[in-house]
């Protein structure tokens, strides 16, 4: 029923009218992570990435009810004492560094003409080494059993991967599990890197040489960064996409040295902007950040920006998926409200 009204509602106009009525002078952040296309592969990861098609759709309609700026631009609205616009401002944002953001996002961005900034952990495009959250997804997805009993570190979990449904909600699962339970990233990613070796020896499977140029999991190089088009902003990680909360402070500000000068350095631009790994921030984190000279930080809390906003807590959400209009328009409204 719920889809038939959103229809109705589509032809009839109303959405088009409430999402050009609602909440003026506002900046919307889309948080966006992989972007695929061309041939099919042996595998696709447990969580959804958008592909070129949806991505060509949602910027083609999006921008008739906003204006899509850079991550700097939207900081300077942002940063005024008052504003009487009626604009909604829009900005891409990219996460993690894939190099599906180069060679599958960037020719639809420069077909519309869409500013953007991608955010980069800086060891990866540095070692080439793929993520712990791809690099177990394709491990357990070459793991040719209905079930699998995983022990890391102190975590224990037994994996459901009967079919594609309840695998995909099982390792979720064990995701949130290993975030919350491990004492900290660095412990955490150390006991990752013993079980994936291990099952990696026992299963033959050359989880970072096949991953290494994966369309999926595949990162960036330092080269790319230097031939980035001026339309595409850099912005900061970390170095190791550990999350900013739970680290000494010692640590933090030697990871937000290093991610920004790292990224300064290779791509010839300023970094002038953060985003927090994982989402998780807090005040004294937020603070470090303005004091190692970034202008802004991004969260994954849900919601909108308008001027008097900390900048140092920005709010994003999810791109929306899906080649319907309708229900497109039906989400923006949802996630703006």
């Amino acid at each position: 029923m719920k889809k038939y009204i959103i229809e109705l509602f589509h032809r009839l106009g109303i959405l088009r009218f409430i999402l050009q009525k609602l909440r003026p002078g506002t900046v919307t952040i889309f948080m966006i992570h992989g972007v695929v296309g061309g041939e099919p592969s042996d595998w696709a990861p447990a969580w959804r990435r958008h592909t070129i098609d949806e991505l060509d759709f949602i910027i083609k309609t999006l921008r008739q009810y906003f204006r899509i700026v850079s991550m700097s631009a939207a900081v300077e609205y942002l940063s005024q004492n008052s504003s009487s616009s009626k604009e909604k401002l829009l900005v891409l944002t990219f996460d993690d560094g894939y190099k599906n953001n180069l060679t599958s996002a960037l020719p639809v961005l420069q077909k519309h003409g869409a500013p953007a900034i991608f955010h980069l952990a800086t060891a990866g495009i540095e070692n080439g080494e793929p993520y712990w959250i791809d690099r177990l997804d394709y491990l357990f997805q070459h793991v040719n059993r209905t079930t699998l009993d995983v022990k890391i570190g102190p975590v224990m979990f037994k994996l459901d991967m009967s079919n594609r449904a309840n695998y995909e909600k099982s390792y979720r699962a064990l995701r949130l599990k290993l975030k919350r339970e491990m004492p900290s990233d660095k412990i955490l990613q150390e006991e990752i890197e013993k079980f994936a070796s291990s099952l990696e020896m026992e299963t033959s499977v050359a989880t970072k040489s096949d991953l290494r140029h994966d369309k999926w999991a595949g990162l960036m190089s330092e080269a790319d960064l230097s031939t980035m088009p001026a339309s595409i902003e850099f912005g900061a990680h970390t170095v190791n996409h550990k999350r900013v909360n739970a680290m000494s402070i010692e640590e933090l500000m030697s990871e937000l040295e290093g991610s920004k000068a790292y990224i300064e350095k290779h791509s010839g631009r300023p970094c002038k902007h953060f985003c927090y790994p994982n989402g998780d921030y807090s005040d004294e984190a937020a603070r470090c950040i303005e004091k190692q000279g970034y202008d802004s930080a991004v969260t994954t809390e849900m919601g909108i920006n308008q001027v008097g906003d900390d900048l140092f807590k920005l709010k994003r959400v999810p791109m929306p998926f899906g080649l319907k209009e309708g229900n497109l328009l039906y989400q923006m409204i949802n996630k703006i409200c």
